[in-house]
């Protein structure tokens, strides 16, 4: 079984959330080391081009709720931010649905089903799927299959 987070770079994050309220007063949030967490939730690896892996038995209901008790979550590591680094905000619109696509052929290939939308694109799939604990459900992405119609694997 791998041992998730030991052959890997401790997850990070460098945040300041900036609230206005209805009558005009301002709060501002930021990340130090009054935060906790956990590297024991459902997300067990995650990469911006391999995906992630989901593990639903470690799912904690309520997590983001006022009255989730995080007792077993650790303090977080804080480093400095050194005064080389420049800091800016990235003011982005909100992500929205543009388009929905629907899926042009499904076929089966050794004992994978695959769902070709003919079109390369950036997006979230939303797929229903019945599932058992103990069950595994491993989804992969590929901008093109090879000509034998299997995924093209990245060296990485």
């Amino acid at each position: 079984m791998k041992k998730f987070w030991l052959d890997t770079e401790t997850p990070k994050i460098l945040c300041q959330l900036e609230l206005t309220m209805k009558d005009g007063s301002k709060e501002i949030i930021l990340s130090d080391d009054s935060w906790k967490a956990t590297t024991k939730g459902p997300i067990r690896l995650a990469s911006i081009y391999d995906g992630e892996t989901y593990d639903a038995n470690l799912e904690m209901p309520s997590w983001t709720t006022n009255s989730f008790i995080d007792k077993t979550w650790q303090p977080v590591n804080v480093f400095p931010i050194s005064d080389d680094i420049r800091l800016e905000p990235k003011r982005h619109t909100t992500v929205k649905s543009k388009i929905k696509l629907t899926t042009k052929q499904i076929f089966e290939k050794d004992g994978a089903i695959i769902f070709d939308l003919e079109q390369n694109m950036v997006g979230v799939p939303l797929i229903k799927v019945p599932m058992k604990k103990g069950q595994t459900l491993k989804i992969r992405f590929a901008e093109m299959l090879s000509p034998r119609w299997n995924f093209l694997h990245r060296k990485l």
